[in-house]
């Protein structure tokens, strides 16, 4: 006669942030120029946490050096503008693949200590040149402080013109292209799942618990056996008998899905948007079930197994 039926639950949650941020042009810095910006950092990469909150993107760092030939063949520094086109609309923005768009605020620090915030297709007022190569930085930030982004793969370019400020036969225009993509993975985190006991003659148990994602978005679950294999499977400890059981997910106050081990489920359910689900109360639940006839033939008092649900954004 069966006395008990024990499972564990694993818990797996997945989820982190990062920003990246790469060149489409990185040339080395060249004695003989005129006028160029070169060493960047490539590749430019930090990480922030969701919610982004605050504007602070990162500094793009490189060398600049703008000058022009003296008639007795020496070098004297040149004054320059810079000017910023984005690859598409009219202002600097990424689209994620979703749609979504990411406005960015460029602000160009030269050498010198003067800053200036850049607007897209309209040259910078005058800046300071350089004989010899000295460090400047671009600096990213959010446009729009207003609202937090959605998780997403935001993607996009800006080019770059350094020109003189004035009319300069021997000078040349510099000009790169710098490719952006700010990755925003979405976070997602489960609780309050509990072990399982099933004493007979009961042959099932429902629980509730949480599943949270980053602006709510939807999510699958996976549930795997550490017993089965294609199969959630109960394992007797001293014959090696084995009793199939049952596993259904849904929303807690919806249907469930009869899942299958080691496959995604085929719905996604939304995520709450706050941690621990403080939004409603726990929105998800689990159903563990075992056919009554196999309990009456189970040659074991006490199963076992141990049942990981992996909850991951969609």
């Amino acid at each position: 006669m069966i006395e008990r039926i024990r499972q564990r639950l694993l818990l797996c949650t997945l989820g982190a942030l990062t920003l990246l941020v790469s060149h489409g042009t990185s040339a080395a810095c060249d004695a003989n120029a005129l006028m160029q910006a070169c060493d960047f950092d490539s590749p430019y990469s930090a990480t922030l946490q969701y919610p982004v909150t605050t504007p602070a993107i990162g500094d793009i760092g490189f060398r600049i050096t703008s000058k022009r030939i003296k008639k007795n063949g020496s070098f004297q520094d040149n004054k320059y503008r810079v000017t910023a086109y984005p690859d598409i609309g009219s202002g600097f923005t990424l689209v994620s693949e979703y749609g979504d768009e990411l406005a960015l605020a460029l602000t160009y620090n030269n050498w010198d200590g003067n800053s200036e915030l850049l607007s897209a297709g309209i040259g910078s007022g005058q800046m300071s040149g350089t004989v010899s190569y000295q460090p400047a930085s671009l600096t990213l930030a959010r446009a729009d402080t207003t609202t937090t982004p959605r998780p997403g793969s935001y993607a996009g370019s800006i080019r770059l013109v350094w020109e003189p400020a004035f009319a300069c036969k021997s000078c040349t225009p510099f000009a790169t292209t710098i490719d952006l993509t700010v990755v925003i993975p979405a976070t997602i985190a489960i609780s309050g799942l509990d072990d399982v006991t099933i004493d007979y003659p009961a042959n099932s148990h429902m629980q509730t618990f949480c599943v949270s994602t980053s602006a709510g978005m939807g999510f699958n679950i996976r549930a795997d056996s550490e017993t089965g294999a294609g199969r959630f499977a109960l394992l007797g400890p001293g014959t090696g008998d084995i009793i199939d059981y049952r596993v259904a997910a849904g929303a807690a106050s919806g249907i469930t899905e009869d899942l299958v081990e080691g496959l995604s489920s085929a719905t996604h359910w939304p995520g709450d948007p706050l941690d621990n689900c403080a939004s409603g109360g726990e929105n998800m639940q689990l159903l563990i079930s075992v056919d009554t006839s196999a309990l009456e033939r189970a040659v074991e008092t006490s199963y076992a197994d141990k049942l990981t649900l992996t909850v991951e954004v969609q």
